[in-house]
């Protein structure tokens, strides 16, 4: 096996592009049914521990391959890079850091489905939240530029729950000040961070690594060779095709 560096999330998301890839399965953390609940909040209680005592804490194995562009797409950690991810977002946006970062939270993106991908990047246009109101999901989904459908996303159901847990732990915990700073700088949250060499490898491994995930529905695999295929079209707006597509086209059928 390739040799294994050793990263903070900030320190992947700053060197590379996460692309969780189309052939992966949805975020799940963030869904309702019990078992998955037990799962997300010892996660949770396990981060936020991290962060109160800045005790160094290392989170196994996350690798997958790496392209010439520089865009890692995982085949193990990706469950646990978006809950990071939308950690490192909430106190960004708490802390008013939000837009000086932005351009690195760029750096994560969904490609499962479109409108993961879209309600991503809408996440990092998000700078004016109530932080002491019970909910921040009723906020965001109240913003003009979310689309009804999206609820219907599993991923982006299960982030808007993760986000609502994050916010219910950051007010259960003493945390220092400054705390993106942190994060930023001298994280005490690791992995062992590994570019598989295999690249021919790729889809047969994502294929059994993601064989009990929740299979895309036949519109969504659609969408996916549609985008594929206006991405090699000259002269053609794929991204507002799609992004369309995916949002008041799909709003008006």
């Amino acid at each position: 096996m390739a040799e294994s560096k050793v990263f903070t999330f900030w320190q992947l998301m700053e060197n590379y592009h996460i692309t969780i890839p189309i052939i992966q399965r949805d975020y799940a953390q963030g869904r309702k049914d019990k078992d998955v609940q037990h799962v997300r909040h010892e996660f949770l209680r396990v981060l936020f521990k991290t962060l109160q005592t800045s005790e160094p804490i290392e989170l196994d194995f996350i690798y997958g391959t790496v392209n010439e562009a520089k865009h890692f797409a995982p085949l193990d950690g990706q469950q646990r890079l978006t809950t990071l991810f939308l950690m490192h977002w909430y106190f960004a946006v708490k802390e008013g850091k939000l837009a000086e970062n932005k351009d690195a939270f760029q750096h994560f993106s969904y490609e499962t489905r479109l409108s993961s991908k879209l309600f991503c990047k809408l996440l990092v246009q998000l700078t004016d939240l109530d932080f002491e109101a019970d909910s921040l999901s009723e906020q965001i989904y109240n913003v003009s530029d979310f689309y009804y459908g999206w609820a219907y996303d599993p991923t982006v159901d299960s982030m808007l729950t993760m986000i609502d847990s994050i916010h219910t732990y950051s007010k259960e915990y003493d945390l220092p000040n400054r705390l993106f700073d942190t994060l930023k700088v001298n994280a005490p949250i690791t992995f062992q961070f590994i570019d598989l060499d295999s690249f021919q490898l790729e889809d047969t491994l994502y294929i059994k690594m993601n064989a009990r995930g929740k299979p895309l529905t036949p519109f969504e695999n659609f969408k996916a060779r549609f985008q594929q295929y206006l991405e090699g079209v000259d002269k053609v707006d794929s991204e507002e095709i799609l992004y369309k597509t995916d949002t008041s086209w799909s709003d008006f059928f």
